[in-house]
């Protein structure tokens, strides 16, 4: 088992040793929200494709930080530029849920790019590939997209007239 701690990431360490704490103390550790960066360009919708395959395909998403505390902008911000290499500027919230599967809370924040569309995969553990798709793709990669960011995507990449 300490073989296994001191393998993990200075992050993932941290967050393990305050859930043990919490759990030994008998407080139930907080769970913090997740945030999915919904973010679109002219070249489509960013997704992410999982090396794990839970699930296959998202959007980029992680949780929000708590020491030192973040925003979920600032959260959906970093989180593009780490899993991508993409310099993104948040927007408004789209919605919020208890995600179905997880039950985790998520946070969807419409992003755009700041300058230029090209990705890499910079999470090489986390991801396989990262790319942009058009609405359709994203429908069929993720079935039973949340309502409001479908709604969102379909207004947003709508042809302008």
């Amino acid at each position: 088992a300490e073989a296994r701690l001191a393998a993990l990431d200075p992050d993932a360490r941290v967050q393990y040793e305050a859930v043990k704490a919490a759990l030994f103390s008998g407080e139930r550790p907080e769970v913090q929200p997740v945030v999915a960066a919904i973010v679109t360009s002219r070249r489509g919708i960013l997704v992410t494709e999982r090396r794990d395959g839970k699930p296959p395909w998202g959007f980029v998403s992680g949780e929000v930080r708590k020491d030192p505390a973040e925003l979920p902008e600032d959260a959906a911000v970093r989180e593009v530029k780490e899993e991508t290499g993409l310099e993104v500027e948040a927007g408004r919230v789209i919605g919020e849920r208890d995600h179905p599967a997880t039950g985790r809370h998520m946070i969807y924040i419409a992003a755009k790019p700041v300058r230029g569309t090209k990705v890499i995969v910079g999470d090489q553990r986390e991801l396989k590939n990262v790319d942009w798709v058009s609405l359709a793709e994203a429908e069929q990669l993720l079935p039973g997209m949340f309502e409001p960011v479908h709604d969102y995507l379909a207004a947003e990449l709508r042809p302008k007239s």
